[in-house]
């Protein structure tokens, strides 16, 4: 009886991809708390949500909660097992790059690299600060020159994402280059 119950997911897949958006509008959600209890959630259901994106093989959705589980491990490193979790960080993040294609998907790529740039720092500040920082760098620049192309200048007044993102980069590519030549 219970299996008469269970509904496949191939079947079904309406049903399954309503579900899984409405778990990452409440991942979305609660990640937009920042406190421990609320990233462990978001955590959670995004998880579950990557999972059915998974099987539906929808591979724009899976690479986008990839960044965000990335970039919420990061988060959650603040609060508790900071090198686990900027581990794992890594893990979501280097997936989100190798789905999103530098040329088929150029600022989502860059999105994930920037992260992966954060992430790298501040493992840094843990353990093997020169070797993670040399990576922040790398992942930094990759960014950078990603979203050069959609470099308008400071000037230009509505900047939008990929203006601002390559200017972050900019930003944290000088920064870590002063931080590391004062060895």
């Amino acid at each position: 009886m219970l299996n008469r119950l269970k509904m496949d997911i191939k079947s079904n897949t309406d049903v399954f991809l309503r579900k899984a958006n409405n778990l990452c509008k409440n991942g979305h959600d609660l990640l937009n708390r920042q406190d421990d209890g609320s990233l462990k959630k978001a955590i959670g259901i995004l998880e579950e949500a990557l999972d059915l994106f998974t099987q539906l093989d929808c591979h724009g959705r899976c690479s986008e909660i990839f960044n965000t589980l990335g970039a919420a491990y990061c988060a959650m490193a603040e609060h508790e097992d900071s090198e686990d979790n900027l581990r794992k960080s890594i893990e979501y993040l280097q997936e989100a790059i190798t789905l999103n294609d530098y040329n088929e998907f150029p600022i989502y790529h860059a999105l994930s690299q920037y992260n992966l740039g954060n992430t790298y720092r501040f493992l840094s500040e843990i353990n093997d600060r020169d070797t993670n920082l040399k990576k922040a760098l790398e992942a930094y620049k990759i960014a950078a020159k990603v979203t050069s192309k959609y470099y308008y200048g400071p000037t230009w007044d509505e900047q939008t994402f990929d203006t601002r993102l390559y200017e972050i980069s900019q930003e944290a590519v000088k920064e870590l280059k002063g931080i590391m030549n004062k060895k």
